[in-house]
């Protein structure tokens, strides 16, 4: 009886854990690659979070290439609009 409950709690936690995880990739100008969650884009900088360094700002110049399955909204300053998750494009 204790293993069943023991097992229920585990799934009842899981797909909590799962929707937390942090699926985003930055890659940056000088190879690094940085696996985390995309919080905002905002003014030529990218406010990305990790679990090993926190959040972190990041300069747009500096970014190579950014990939979301995350459905995000991007306003650009000319005001068009575009939603959907960030894919990686063409190789160079």
């Amino acid at each position: 009886m204790r293993r069943l409950l023991l097992v229920l709690g585990l799934l009842s936690v899981a797909p909590a854990v799962a929707g937390a995880q942090k699926t985003d990739t930055l890659w940056l100008a000088r190879g690094d690659r940085l696996v985390g969650e995309i919080k905002r884009m905002q003014r030529a900088q990218v406010e990305y979070s990790t679990d090993d360094m926190s959040t972190i700002i990041v300069q747009w110049d500096k970014v190579v290439s950014l990939v979301s399955r995350t459905n995000l909204d991007v306003e650009l300053r000319n005001g068009d609009r575009y939603f959907g998750a960030l894919v990686p494009g063409p190789a160079r």
